[in-house]
């Protein structure tokens, strides 16, 4: 397996999951993966099928301080 398996085992404890809210739908969305693209944050963008819409964007386990000023102006989604 990987390395890189074996350290986010050894952290999984450390790592939390959070769900963020937008207002801009799919455009926001995309617009938020070009900027994450451009600053080689690796992530996933979700197409529902068979319409091709961006419904979700996750990205892989990062420190917190390297990626929060990405999602800052967003809200917790309850």
């Amino acid at each position: 397996m990987p390395i890189e398996f074996y350290e986010m085992v050894s952290v999984e404890h450390r790592m939390h999951k959070i769900i963020l809210g937008i207002d801009g739908g799919e455009t926001e969305l995309n617009e938020i993966s070009d900027i994450l693209k451009q600053n080689s944050i690796e992530h996933y963008l979700w197409n529902e099928q068979p319409e091709n819409i961006a419904t979700a964007i996750a990205i892989k386990p990062y420190y917190k301080k390297d990626v929060e000023h990405f999602f800052s102006k967003y809200k917790l989604y309850r």
